[in-house]
């Protein structure tokens, strides 16, 4: 297909698939696309069977993505995605759990490498527009985007996107500092109300007044490593639920009606809030990468454990409390 039309300036955008079938007729969830840089030209899109986009073609765009996402490394990385995660037929449960482990490997270096190529050209790059349209279109922060930014500042002291950009990466810099012990076995969970899809506010602190123990999970619709997880919460919910525990859901999805598809799908169960990637609680909790989560002792307002994952978060729950779930809240 062709798309085709005026482009006003050169700007980021996000290609998605809505609304598409599987072979045997089923609708499937948003399926995460790529983002690039719309400008003047032609653009190319491709995707293969695993859901992997890439948009290639124009200046701005091939020099924010193209260095790294079109590597050898990042496309070698890729490709093994298909070796990620349990399911298989015949597959032992031990066997899953080892996909999985594998899967999340996979998941975590794909991440990493993007954060590297993009850090590269938003400190290196010989224009500054690119610079800046590398950090605008990340939605892995960090340390490097303050640092691309007072990057082009030393370059264009005038330049008024770096000034806005490094004053308020600063300020939540600083905001996240006074808060790190959060993200610290031991330190206190900081408290937080959100949405429900049905627009609800949801207190985390009366969560944890009405539980034991409850889970601060951080996810997505688009990710996969988060969603080959819910399996393992739900029979962990379904265990110790009645004797006090639960989990507070918070999704990193910018598009509500893909966060919507995916809870329907995975049937979720437990509190499912959200939404968005620069939201205050991922600011709050510097969340940097999903899946992420937090296991709070709602007695002391404790963080007991973090990133319980597969039958981890069972076994702790277990550990705290006991093997029945007949104990009662």
């Amino acid at each position: 297909f062709t798309l085709s039309g005026e482009v006003d300036q050169v700007r980021p955008v996000y290609f998605y698939v809505l609304n598409s079938k599987t072979p045997e007729g089923h609708t499937m969830g948003a399926i995460k696309g790529q983002g690039f840089i719309l400008e003047p030209g032609r653009l190319s899109l491709t995707m293969n069977g695993n859901h992997n986009h890439m948009v290639t073609g124009g200046y701005f765009n091939d020099g924010v993505y193209g260095a790294w996402l079109q590597s050898t490394a990042y496309q070698d990385l890729q490709a093994m995605i298909p070796l990620a995660f349990g399911g298989l037929p015949g597959e032992t449960e031990a066997e899953k759990e080892a996909s999985d482990r594998t899967g999340m490997a996979i998941s975590q270096a794909i991440m990493a490498a993007e954060t590297a190529g993009r850090r590269e050209v938003a400190l290196r790059h010989p224009d500054l527009l690119v610079r800046q349209l590398a950090i605008e279109t990340a939605w892995l922060g960090g340390p490097w985007m303050l640092e691309g930014a007072r990057g082009i500042l030393a370059l264009d002291p005038e330049n008024e996107w770096a000034k806005g950009f490094a004053a308020r990466e600063e300020a939540r810099q600083g905001k996240a500092a006074r808060h790190v012990q959060a993200a610290h076995v031991g330190g206190r969970y900081l408290p937080f109300t959100a949405a429900s899809l049905a627009g609800e506010a949801i207190s985390l602190s009366k969560t944890c007044e009405q539980n034991k123990y409850v889970l601060l999970e951080f996810w997505a619709s688009w990710c996969g490593p988060c969603r080959s997880e819910i399996p393992h919460m739900k029979k962990a919910y379904e265990r110790y639920h009645e004797s006090g525990f639960e989990i507070f859901a918070y999704t990193l999805d910018d598009n509500q009606s893909a966060w919507e598809k995916a809870s329907q799908e995975e049937e979720l169960p437990w509190l499912n809030t959200g939404l968005g990637a620069k939201s205050d609680p991922v600011i709050l909790y510097s969340v940097t990468g999903v899946p992420a989560n937090y296991l709070i002792d709602a007695s002391t307002g404790m963080v007991v454990a973090r990133d319980l994952r597969g039958d981890k978060l069972e076994a702790k729950l277990e550990e705290l409390l006991g093997h029945s779930s007949a104990q009662g809240k």
